[in-house]
This record gives structure tokens, sequence and C-alpha cells, in this order.
């Protein structure tokens, strides 16, 4: 449900919103949004956010007090792609996830695997191409993932390129295990170790990983175990390929909603250096929350699977661009663990009403 609070934003009379459709509600939104603030292109063709106005900075405020944030923004993450839902979702965690705080990872990862030809390249493509990731694969880059050392002079790779920014690794069961060792440093320290000839340093990698592959089966467990989402995605059964042909057909060559991506690069960039703060009273809910849940579920997961609950928690607050709250890991839970039943989940709900 959405939250429409009365009275006057932006010279506009609230109780007229209140009165409106979901639909009409988000057409109001995205013609806001598309006010305001030019666009530009990069030299790679991605659109980039402007500088952001007041004006477009109200209508951030705005969405925050009216909407529930992931599910507003999630359909924007390559809008020709039918389903796949969830994977959208934790697209959004991801590259709006916060960055490293005291010792702890905000950074949250992705990895989709599975049979080929099930849109995982699509996503990642259009992260690419329209939020400005850096991509990678072995067919791309000579340098690969850490350095490299030809000709007597270093060459950094596409982890510590994509310093502070979200990459998006393509058939990453292709890449050698020096590149997946680089990797696995990246996604858990930020940093890489380059001893590369006479060459003995360590380098910023502080990476939001998107990895793509067909066969997780070289992958070490500790490497698995650093990504936050893990889907395996299959190919879609006749009833589902019927539904997304027909979505084809019918929007093939049509302007799609959200499809350049701007709107949520400018969001991004909004909320990018905001901190959720978090009080006493929350963790303490928090706490309570986690060891029923651990209780309930029997968990025999690593505690660093465990801490990405948290992780994903902290993201959701900062999406919505306020204090946490403990019923941001209850939603933290449920996107995880989608499978969890509703008793267990009613059980979790009652920490709520303490």
């Amino acid at each position: 449900m959405y939250r429409r609070k009365a009275g006057m934003i932006m010279g506009v009379d609230k109780e007229a919103i209140i009165a409106m459709s979901d639909e009409e509600y988000s057409t109001h939104i995205q013609t806001l949004l598309s006010e305001g603030d030019e666009v530009s292109e990069s030299g790679g063709g991605a659109p980039q956010a402007s500088s952001l106005s007041e004006e477009t900075i109200s209508k951030f405020l705005e969405l925050c007090e009216t909407k529930d944030m992931l599910e507003y923004w999630y359909p924007s993450i390559i809008p020709k792609v039918t389903g796949m839902d969830d994977v959208k979702r934790a697209v959004v965690l991801s590259v709006a996830s916060h960055g490293d705080l005291y010792g702890d990872r905000g950074r949250i990862h992705i990895l989709l695997y599975g049979d080929p030809g099930t849109a995982k390249t699509l996503i990642t493509g259009w992260v690419i191409s329209k939020l400005g990731a850096v991509g990678a694969s072995m067919r791309t880059s000579r340098v690969g993932l850490t350095a490299d050392a030809s000709g007597g002079e270093i060459t950094l790779g596409s982890l510590p390129m994509a310093n502070d920014n979200v990459i998006c690794l393509d058939e990453m069961d292709k890449f050698d295990q020096k590149s997946l060792q680089g990797l696995l440093e990246a996604l858990e320290e930020g940093n890489i170790h380059i001893d590369v000839g006479k060459v003995h340093t360590v380098v910023d990698a502080r990476v939001r990983c998107i990895a793509c592959a067909n066969d997780t089966s070289k992958f070490s467990p500790e490497l698995v175990d650093r990504f936050d989402f893990r889907f395996k995605v299959r190919k879609p059964d006749n009833e589902f390929k019927r539904e997304i042909m027909r979505s084809r057909v019918m929007n093939w060559f049509k302007p799609k909603e959200g499809y350049d991506g701007v709107n949520l690069k400018n969001y991004l960039r909004w909320i990018e250096d905001f901190e959720p703060g978090i009080n006493d009273e929350t963790r303490v809910l928090m706490m309570k929350m986690m060891e029923l849940y651990l209780v309930l579920t029997e968990s025999d997961s690593s505690i660093r699977a465990e801490e990405s609950l948290i992780r994903i928690a902290v993201t959701l607050a900062k999406l919505h661009h306020r204090a946490l709250q403990a019923i941001d890991l209850l939603k933290a839970i449920r996107l995880k663990y989608p499978e969890l039943n509703n008793g267990k989940i009613e059980l979790l709900e009652k920490i709520l009403e303490e």
C-alpha cells in the first residue's frame, strides 16, 4: 500500500493525489521526474544524470513519503525482460548498496547462474549501458580482472578500474583462477593484492558485483559465499515462453517507460552519500528478530551469509532515504528467503509489535 498524505507539495494538492489510481499516480511522478533535469551522453553512450535541481530533490522526497521504493524502481530494470522480478529487485539493491564502514561490508553482490539464453546477459548489459557500470569478460578484457605486466608496465584490470562502481561479469566461469582469487579479495575486502614482476602493492577495488555464469562447479565455496543473492536461472517452460513472446510482439519497437534508466540513475545519485542512522531501540529489535529467525530456520549458513541480511536491510533504508527500521530486516529475510513459510514470517512480525 502507498502512503499518500494530505496537504500541498510542489503546488500540487495531495488530496487529488490520494484520489489517483496507482497507474495515474505513477504517470504523475514520472512526468515530474522527466522535467527540470537534462540528460547528457557519456563517451560510451550511457545516459548521464545531470546536476540535481532542488525541484528534482523535492520530487524524490515526495516519492519516499508515498512509495515502497524497491517496488517502485525494480520494474525500471530492463523493462523489456518479462518476469525475473526477484532478480530485478536484487539488482536495485546492489546498485544502491552502501560502501564499507568500520570494517563492515555494505556492498551487495549478485550471482546469476544456469542455462544460457535466459536473459542473464541482457540484465547486466542494461546495467552497463544505462547505469554506467563497468563490464568485463574473458573475451573483452586482455588484462583480466586484476593486472597485467606485459612490456614491463603495470596495467590495471577491470576490478581496480571499477573501484567505487558496479562491475558486471559475463561468463564468470571462463575466468582463470588468478582472476577469481582477485575477485574473492575485491568482493570481501574491497581491494586486491598485485604481485607482478617487481611490483607488490594493494589497490582499491570496492566494487558491487553482478556476475553471470553457466557453470559454478569451478568456483570455491568461499567465493560463492561472498554473493549476497544467488539465483539459478532456468529456461522458461512453454507457458511462460508464450507469455514472454506475447509481450515481445506487443511491445516491439514501442517506448518502454523507464528504459533509459535516467530517473533511476538520478535517484541513485541523490541517495549515494546518504548513511542510514540506526538507533539503539532498532538494534535491539533487529537482534531479537535475527535470533528468532535463526531458531525458526535452524540455519546452517555461514556467519557471512547471515550478515548479508543486515546489508540488505541497511540498503532498504538507504533506498527510502531514512533511518533503519526493524521492518527492513524482516523485508530482507523475505527477499533473500522467499520460500520461508508464512507461519514463520508471522512469528517474526510479532517482534515488530513489541
